[in-house]
């Protein structure tokens, strides 16, 4: 964990989206599990929906690439939701509700690093080769001896 905060950009990644709460529709419905008599009187559990597909925030080619991305959690009508139901606060459900939106979202639109190709060293290379030699000696001791080897 970082001791103080960075931004993004002297972190060398990309200016992180966060996504309005206009654009976000958060319900609050009754959370399953133990808990008593209180679980059967409280909606705490937020239900967050936001539609994709009538975001003004993403270009095209980021939804494509989040729709991609997360299309487990995309329904048909290109609606993503979250379930939350961590506490017993509506208040504090709905905050992580909004932070594990806007981090899903960013994490989806993250580009992964290209992998740079790297040389074996030489005493892997030797290994291998050593290796090689001795199973070929291996097979060549099982064969059939041949008329001219007598």
């Amino acid at each position: 964990m970082r001791d103080k905060y960075t931004p993004p950009e002297a972190r060398g990644e990309a200016e992180s989206i966060v996504i309005p709460e206009s654009e976000v529709d958060v319900t609050f419905v009754r959370s399953s599990g133990p808990g008593g008599q209180g679980v059967n009187k409280t909606n705490s559990k937020a239900e967050l929906r936001w539609d994709l597909k009538g975001s003004g925030l993403l270009t095209e080619d980021q939804k494509a690439l989040v729709r991609e991305k997360l299309s487990t959690r995309i329904n048909n009508d290109g609606v993503l939701v979250l379930h939350v139901q961590k506490t017993r606060s509506q208040i504090k459900n709905r905050g992580i509700a909004l932070e594990r939106l806007n981090d899903l979202v960013n994490a989806a639109l993250e580009v992964p690093k290209e992998r740079m190709a790297t040389k074996k060293r030489r005493g892997t290379q030797a290994k291998e080769r050593k290796a090689r030699t001795y199973l070929k000696k291996k097979k060549e001791m099982r064969r059939k001896p041949t008329r001219d080897d007598y």
